[in-house]
């Protein structure tokens, strides 16, 4: 059976996750990931087992003991929810949106979901228009 530093540092690798993303997406410094995949911490903080679980898509009792299955199986929907990428995983015109999706209304939001949810259904195989959308964005601040 392997060492928890073992399964922490195997699961980060191979999700092809940095030290550094994984600090930030647990909510941790580096320093301390550094600790956890050197062994120099034993027990993890529950909140962090499964943050870090959860971030690396294997099961929580695996991280922590070894023991069962190391993937986790999650029903689809949930796998299509955590399978999102962090915002650093963006590129500058996918941050954009998400920033002013963010500052849209709650009802603009809806109505933005819908109107997008419209238009995949109508024409799901075509490819997207292309446009300079930061760019356009861009002039008009």
């Amino acid at each position: 059976m392997s060492l928890l530093e073992e399964r922490v540092l195997e699961a980060r690798i191979d999700a092809g996750v940095k030290a550094s993303n994984l600090a930030r997406m647990v909510g941790v410094t580096s320093a301390a990931v550094s600790r956890w995949e050197k062994g120099l911490v034993k027990n993890l903080k529950m909140e962090h087992l499964f943050t870090i679980a959860r971030v690396l898509n294997v099961d929580p009792e695996w991280l922590a003991t070894g023991r069962g299955h190391k993937k986790r199986h999650l029903p689809q929907q949930q796998r299509d929810v955590e399978d999102a990428i962090s915002f650093d995983q963006l590129d500058r015109e996918e941050q954009l949106l998400v920033n002013i999706y963010r500052r849209l209304s709650q009802a603009s939001r809806e109505n933005l979901k819908h109107a997008l949810s419209e238009w995949h259904h109508q024409s799901p195989a075509k490819p997207a228009p292309s446009t300079e959308f930061s760019d356009t964005c861009q002039e008009k601040k």
